[in-house]
């Protein structure tokens, strides 16, 4: 047995009865002669000072559903922090391997007393709810683990703890690393409750971030818990239901006020009404937040697809410039136009400044960005151009850039400057299966990466062309090769 020595006295333990362990620290079993069987907490983590601040918090007050601590603080003889507790009966989690899923009046008691330790603390939000942190002891189901707790008063400040989540259990805004709120911990009990009633978790992974951000939360099979638990799984913070509210429906379902069997007719035909319209209400919430994180992803690739186009054209016109230092490039702000000229002639390329627009189609693309870039030769005036997409092939798995370029079909009769660019509207169009009044000329071909050598030398190539005014109608359409 080992002794530490801490503010309120001597405690003995085994660190051989390892109760509990993960990275923040380890839980050994030892006696107290006042105490009978404690759980002492060695902490080994860098949230040390926040979980014994909370602790020494705790133990000043007279909690029923919160497990007590009895000591904290650094052993008098070492350099470890230390929490003290009366060690539990099993926890919550145990109870699931045991029974599975338990019946609707006892799924409510043990959702009542979880509830009940939340409002014990109304200063403080849990952030790690989950069946493991919830513990039997004197007959009641208690709090535990408060290591990433934070102070209401403090959600709002920097948090080096915001990345540390309980997958299956963590709220949408824990994944998008937001400020957290006592609504956190209200969806992780509906994660929870879910679990109880159906012996599953609520959302099953293995892309547990996809599905709290945007799927839509199950529907349990037990009637008496379809209506709290889509108020408490709802996806933004401020729609999900409050304490007093879910309080009332878990103390009617205790009581068996909620029994489907017993109820009025007209009771039940509204509380079905209800029902539909919470999943409803959770389904169209599901939409806007898989449409939102949609969005947020486009935009990060927009900035990505930008950034390496931008990379890419000051690379090429750093070549025009070595070669011919009376070229002249113009960057006009924030129009996503960059242009180098010599002798009237020019090499334009338009960045992407926003998302190409999300259409269907049977594209074997998905373009997230598109620009272009184009020669034009002063005399005799031609364009030569292609449309620049940032684009991701059908099951590569990765966005690169693409050039290609298009024409008229043979079919239509007109000629005109060829290959051209193409406005962002007729692009998917013309890269569809089927008729249509354009066709590619040339590509999808890569440009970045490994292909940005040859995409340089091949418009290097096309812009001496211009300035040598010998830009044509190419023989060949569709083009065989790049030129150059």
């Amino acid at each position: 047995m080992e002794t530490i020595h801490l503010p309120n006295g001597s405690w003995s333990y085994d660190p051989q009865v390892v109760l509990g362990e993960g990275g923040f620290g380890k839980v050994f079993g030892g006696t107290s002669d006042e105490h009978g069987s404690i759980a002492v907490k060695a902490l080994t983590s860098l949230r040390d000072q926040r979980e014994l601040q909370i602790a020494k918090e705790l133990s000043r007050r007279d909690l029923r559903f919160v497990l007590p601590v009895l000591d904290c603080g650094l052993d008098a003889d070492g350099t470890i922090n230390y929490i003290v507790m009366p060690r539990a009966d099993h926890c919550l989690a145990d109870e699931l391997k045991r029974r599975v899923a338990l019946p609707a009046t006892e799924t409510a008691s043990v959702l009542l007393d979880i509830l009940c330790g939340l409002e014990e603390l109304p200063d403080l939000i849990h952030r790690d709810l989950k069946p493991s942190n919830v513990l039997m002891h004197d007959g009641r189901w208690k709090l535990a683990d408060f290591g990433l707790a934070k102070q209401v008063a403090d959600a709002t400040s920097t948090n080096t703890m915001r990345a540390h989540r309980s997958r299956p259990y963590a709220a949408p805004e824990q994944w998008r690393e937001e400020h957290p709120t006592p609504a956190t911990d209200i969806y992780a009990l509906g994660c929870i409750a879910f679990e109880l009633v159906e012996g599953r978790r609520a959302f099953p992974g293995n892309d547990f971030r996809q599905q709290h951000l945007e799927s839509e939360p199950p529907i349990p099979s037990c009637e008496p818990f379809r209506l709290p638990i889509a108020m408490m799984l709802r996806k933004p913070p401020t729609s999900r239901v409050n304490t007093q509210r879910l309080r009332k429906l878990l103390e009617e379902i205790k009581e068996g006020g909620n029994d489907e069997d017993t109820a009025p007719e007209p009771q039940k035909r509204l509380r079905s009404i209800s029902v539909s319209l919470e999943h409803r209400t959770a389904a169209s919430e599901a939409a806007a937040m898989q449409a939102e994180e949609a969005s947020v992803r486009r935009e990060a690739l927009v900035k990505v697809a930008r950034e390496v186009l931008e990379d890419i054209t000051d690379r090429l016109f750093d070549q025009i410039m070595t070669a011919a230092p009376q070229a002249r490039i113009d960057r006009p702000m924030q129009s996503g136009r960059r242009n180098i000229s010599l002798n009237n002639n020019e090499l334009e390329i338009i960045v992407p400044t926003q998302p190409f627009p999300q259409t269907e189609s049977k594209l074997s693309y998905s373009i997230t960005a598109a620009g272009r870039i184009l020669v034009k030769q002063a005399s005799p005036a031609y364009v030569w151009g292609y449309s620049l997409i940032y684009a991701e092939e059908r099951n590569a798995a990765h966005y690169r850039w693409y050039e290609v370029g298009f024409m008229h079909h043979p079919l239509i009769g007109l000629r005109g400057d060829s290959p051209f660019a193409l406005a962002f509207s007729d692009i998917v169009n013309a890269m569809s299966p089927g008729m249509s009044k354009m066709q590619t000329a040339w590509g999808p071909v890569p440009i970045d990466d490994e292909n940005e050598k040859e995409f340089v030398k091949e418009w290097l190539t096309l812009f001496v062309s211009a300035c040598e005014g010998q830009l044509r109608y190419p023989s060949v359409l569709p083009l065989k090769q790049r030129p150059g």
